[in-house]
C-alpha cells in the first residue's frame, strides 16, 4: 500500500475521491473537481 500524503486542498479532494469511488476516468475527475476546459476550449490535440 502506497501512502499518499496530499500537498494542498486540490489534492486532498482528489485523493478522497479516488479512494471511496474508485477509478475514474481524467475526464470525470476533471469535471468532479472543476478542472475541466469549457466544452470547445480545449486547446489543440496532441
Amino acid at each position: 500500500m502506497v501512502l499518499v500524503t496530499p500537498e494542498n486542498t486540490h489534492q486532498s479532494r482528489l485523493v478522497r475521491l479516488l479512494r471511496d469511488d474508485g477509478p475514474r476516468s481524467r475526464v470525470d475527475l476533471g469535471d468532479v473537481l472543476g478542472c475541466s476546459p469549457p466544452p470547445g476550449r480545449a486547446g489543440p490535440p496532441r
